[in-house]
């Protein structure tokens, strides 16, 4: 990656006097091409295996399910029904999809549009539930898509 020397200039005078209230051993000094490459450049070696956060490529496979859900059939359900939701009427607004029979339980019919409906977050929480959401919750559910 190639900096333009105004950029690296800029970079540099941006290290200078960051930490004025603590002791800090850069405070003063310029930093040199090198370190400004070295700080901004990309990271290869915070990827992939050598993330901190890395456990062995291990994904859930319902969390792979639920992405491959959101990216194929949600769009299907939410134009299906006119982007309104099912219990109430409201169209637009934090709409959710629904599984009439549950996720967990009927994993064959995760992907079946007849088994899915579009329904607003605070229908969707007062269907599973059974009773209203409570106003302290701002966002509930796993597939949450706000239209306007």
């Amino acid at each position: 990656m190639k900096m333009s020397k105004k950029h690296c200039d800029k970079l540099k005078q941006s290290w200078i006097g960051r930490y004025d209230d603590k002791p800090n051993p850069l405070l003063g000094r310029k930093l040199s091409d090198k370190h400004i490459r070295a700080l901004t450049g990309p990271r290869p070696h915070t990827r992939g295996k050598n993330a901190p956060n890395w456990r062995g490529g291990i994904t859930k496979q319902d969390r792979l399910e639920r992405l491959r859900f959101q990216r194929t059939i949600q769009k299907q359900v939410f134009k299906r029904d006119d982007y309104t939701c099912q219990f109430c009427g409201e169209r637009g607004g934090k709409l959710q999809v629904d599984h009439i029979q549950p996720w967990a339980e009927y994993v064959e019919g995760r992907f079946d549009m007849d088994n899915c409906r579009t329904l607003c977050m605070e229908c969707h929480y007062k269907i599973t539930f059974g009773r209203p959401m409570p106003s302290e919750i701002k966002s509930w559910g796993h597939n949450l898509k706000e239209v306007i």
